[in-house]
C-alpha cells in the first residue's frame, strides 16, 4: 500500500515541524513538503498533489481561507484538516462549508 503523502502550512516554525516530525514518524506517511507562508502552500499543494493538506487558517501573503477557495476547482483535492486557534462559530462554520 503506498503511503499518505501530506503537505503542511504553518506559520509558526516550532509546530510545522512537530507536525513533520510526528507524522514522518509513521510509516504509512510521507510529508512532502511543508511551509509557514499560504502562497507557497498552495504552490506546493497544486505541484505535490497530496491526498491531506493540514493548514492554519492565519497564515503570511494567503490566508488558510484564500487557499480552500482556490484548490476548490483541483480535480483530485486534497482532504484538508484546519488548525487553528480561532474559535469563532462562524469561522468554524466557514471552514466547513469549504470543505474541511
Amino acid at each position: 500500500m503506498e503511503p499518505i503523502r501530506v503537505c503542511i502550512a504553518e506559520r509558526e516554525e516550532s509546530q510545522r515541524m512537530e507536525l513533520v516530525g510526528q507524522l514522518s514518524g509513521q510509516e504509512s506517511i510521507t510529508v512532502v513538503g511543508s511551509t509557514g507562508n499560504g502562497m507557497e502552500a498552495l504552490r506546493m499543494v497544486m505541484e505535490q498533489k497530496p491526498d491531506v493538506f493540514i493548514t492554519n487558517i492565519i497564515l503570511p501573503v494567503c490566508d488558510g481561507f484564500a487557499i480552500l477557495d482556490r484548490l476548490e476547482g483541483m480535480a483530485k483535492k486534497p482532504k484538508i484538516i484546519v488548525t487553528s486557534t480561532l474559535t469563532m462559530e462562524t469561522t468554524i462554520q466557514k471552514v466547513f462549508a469549504k470543505g474541511a
